[in-house]
């Protein structure tokens, strides 16, 4: 079971309600840690969904693009929050394989999850990003996030 072989010290920062203790272990980058957050989002019945999405936040933010085809791979199993996350995750590792991924989310159907697509294109800022959010700000079916896209947008072409 996946929930066995974590440290003492991760499950108390995955259980913590800040998210400081979880920052500590990321800025310590101990590779047990790595590989004991990586096992979390295996869609394994022990883990529970909460410290899932807590890995999710944490890899994204550890920068190890060795993780993205792990979230990828899980992100269509994912409930809406947890997706959120995961699409989070994705806008920080960048690697081509995560910008294809966030790019394909931007047609979900839930605008929450759209929204997310904004602020992780607007993140990524390539040409292909910011041509989708473009894209966006012009024809998605929810009035706010193409108010949030158009917002967003700005920023982006004037890095």
């Amino acid at each position: 079971m996946v929930m066995d072989t974590l440290s003492p010290e991760l499950k108390q920062a995955l259980e913590s309600f800040e998210m400081e203790e979880l920052d500590l272990m990321i800025e310590r980058k101990r590779l047990r840690d790595f590989k004991q957050l990586r096992r979390l989002l295996a869609l394994d019945a022990s883990v529970k969904p909460e410290y899932r999405q807590r890995a999710l936040y944490a890899l994204g933010r550890w920068g190890d693009p060795s993780i993205v085809k792990d979230i990828v791979t899980l992100l269509p199993e994912l409930p809406e929050s947890h997706c959120i996350t995961g699409l989070e995750a994705l806008s920080r590792l960048g690697t081509t394989a995560a910008r294809k991924t966030v790019r394909m989310f931007a047609d979900n159907p839930s605008p929450h999850i759209r929204k997310t697509v904004v602020e992780a294109l607007t993140r990524l800022g390539s040409r292909s990003e910011i041509a989708r959010l473009q894209m966006i700000a012009k024809t998605d079916k929810v009035q706010w996030v193409r108010e949030l896209a158009q917002k967003r947008l700005k920023t982006a072409l004037q890095r």
